[in-house]
């Protein structure tokens, strides 16, 4: 019985969700009274994962990390889960954590081409250039956002700098 209630006061949650950003309600509305659900129901994962996109967007990490926390753990077998949580690493420039929640987001879907623009750019500050440029190859011309464009000419440049010589580690 108490699952039951679980679920249907996850699906009335996100019916509002829903029906507040349709109604064209401002986020600045929304997000508190998104966060005052998750108190009350901290195990609505479609709550979290609008209030840590929020989060990320408005530069609020240790919000955004709290969400991506709770819901990679209500979610773990959610590659979503891990991107966000890749994605809050690489917000706070750590960049071994975003590497390892990335590849976790690979290896839930290897055809997730947002886990391998995250990974790859997670990759070029710690200066693995050949293993960025492979992943970013992966992605389909099609699912090419203005961010790879610009990682792939970095790295296409900075091979022309020196040369085609190895890279130096």
């Amino acid at each position: 019985m108490r699952q039951l209630i679980r679920v249907l006061i996850t699906r009335l949650c996100t019916i509002w969700l829903r029906a507040a950003k349709r109604s064209g309600s401002v986020e600045a509305e929304i997000v508190p009274r998104t966060v005052m659900l998750l108190r009350r129901f901290p195990y609505w994962a479609p709550g979290h994962d609008f209030v840590c996109s929020h989060a990320l967007a408005s530069g609020n990490i240790r919000t955004a990390f709290a969400s991506a926390h709770a819901l990679a753990a209500l979610c773990p077998s959610s590659p979503s889960a891990w991107l966000l949580l890749s994605k809050c690493h690489l917000a706070g420039h750590q960049f071994e954590p975003a590497v390892r929640d990335a590849r976790k987001a690979l290896e839930l879907n290897p055809l997730c081409f947002s886990a391998h623009e995250e990974l790859a750019a997670a990759l070029i500050p710690l200066e693995q250039f050949d293993e960025a440029h492979r992943h970013l190859e992966l992605i389909p011309q099609a699912h090419r956002t203005q961010h790879v464009h610009s990682m792939n000419a970095f790295l296409r440049f900075r091979k022309e700098a020196n040369n085609g010589k190895p890279e130096e580690k």
